[in-house]
């Protein structure tokens, strides 16, 4: 994954495809409505709404046997003792600042092409409503949101709503890129979830007027249930960032893994309704880490998670990206147990004038980096090896 360029205010999150590969298991029951199996290095999820409920699909066993078909759930099994603490309390403290979410919502300008599919639509109004009212209060702005969906077959529809925005028009080369590799797919290809996103704050090019600009690339295909559900919450937690962080971006040092890391832990954290949920969406992200960089990246002692994470840093290298991405998440989300999310706004906030992110640390925690690192090492090599255990079966 990379971003648009090093200082940009836009952060971008790149689709990611996945292969259908079988996977050694333990097969649940044709009968079970309830997720009870362990993550594993081939899990992929869907997810849908039952009424209000948000539901996953119970995983099967290996080729799918012991689950034709396979049922769908809104509980999971797997108690908190299964999951290591400091996970359960990141997502208690992220579960329970959404307890004073905005009842109501932000001015909205929904605008998807004709091309996408109607229960993706009504499900991706869902998860940024979702996220919107999460973050509402924290950012105080009447700021209105402009949210565009294209796909590859939308044609001239979605440049007419980019190019309503300064920036939008900018995005029109990416998703065509994007576009062309979803018409690529194989058919077995196309049932597994794929999207991505942008956020950024913009202006209309009709009256200058501010807006909040997230755009999402999805394929023609792509349903309800083929759709990556913790990318909207991901893409409204940008528009948070830039808000407090004045936009800072990468300037002054500021890390990818404090933009793309917190994004992905709170668009697990928000979209998700218990721990064993977003505890197998966190895994996935680190999985996908170890599926390019396993053999790059020597996680053996403590010292090794620290490496990395100043690794996580560098918004320039293909494995600081990639660690910002899916290691970062730890990091943010052992700070979050720690302090809670009250004090990880105040470190946002805080990067809008510090001169670097040492210094924000140090305003809004009164730790430096240096003590952040090494606080959280453990909890990084830990999660670390469990994740890449699985990895390497």
């Amino acid at each position: 994954m990379k971003l648009a360029s090093k200082q940009t205010s836009a952060f971008l999150a790149i689709a990611v495809l996945f292969t259908l590969i079988p996977f050694n298991a333990h097969a649940e029951s044709a009968k079970t409505t309830v997720n009870l199996r362990e993550f594993t290095r081939w899990d992929y999820y869907s997810y849908r709404y039952s009424g209000e409920k948000l539901n996953r699909l119970v995983l099967p066993g290996e080729n799918f046997k012991g689950c034709k078909p396979c049922k769908w759930t809104h509980a999971d099994g797997r108690k908190a003792r299964s999951f290591d603490p400091i996970r359960v309390k990141a997502f208690e403290e992220i579960k329970k600042f959404g307890q004073k979410s905005s009842a109501s919502l932000p001015t909205i300008e929904w605008n998807f092409t004709p091309s996408v599919q109607p229960d993706l639509t009504k499900a991706m109004k869902r998860l940024n409503e979702q996220a919107m009212r999460y973050w509402k209060n924290t950012i105080n702005s009447e700021t209105p949101y402009k949210v565009v969906v294209g796909t590859d077959k939308s044609g001239s529809s979605l440049e007419k709503y980019l190019n309503e925005t300064t920036k939008g028009g900018e995005q029109i080369s990416a998703f065509n890129s994007f576009f062309d590799r979803y018409r690529s797919l194989a058919k077995w290809e196309k049932a597994r979830p794929l999207g991505g996103g942008q956020a950024s704050i913009d202006t209309l090019v009709s009256n200058g007027n501010k807006v909040f600009l997230v755009t999402y690339h999805v394929a023609s295909f792509t349903g309800e249930k083929t759709f990556f559900f913790t990318t909207p919450a991901h893409e409204v937690t940008h528009i948070f960032q830039s808000v407090l962080s004045n936009e800072v971006g990468y300037k002054n040092g500021m890390p990818i893994s404090l933009w793309e890391g917190s994004a992905v832990l709170f668009g697990a954290g928000i979209a998700m309704t218990n721990v064993g949920w977003y505890s197998d969406e966190l895994d996935h992200v680190l999985m996908r880490l170890l599926s390019g960089s396993d053999s790059k990246v020597q996680m053996r002692t403590e010292a090794d998670a620290i490496k990395l994470l100043i690794e996580a840093e560098n918004p320039l290298t293909g494995l600081g990206t990639s660690a910002g991405y899916n290691v970062g998440p730890l990091l943010f989300e052992w700070l979050i147990a720690k302090y809670g999310v009250e004090k990880f706004i105040s470190l946002v906030s805080a990067t809008g004038t510090a001169k670097s992110f040492d210094e924000a640390l140090q305003q809004s925690i009164g730790i430096t980096k240096e003590d952040l690192y090494r606080a959280a090492a453990p909890y990084v090599l830990k999660s670390y090896q469990r994740v890449q255990k699985v990895f390497r079966g």
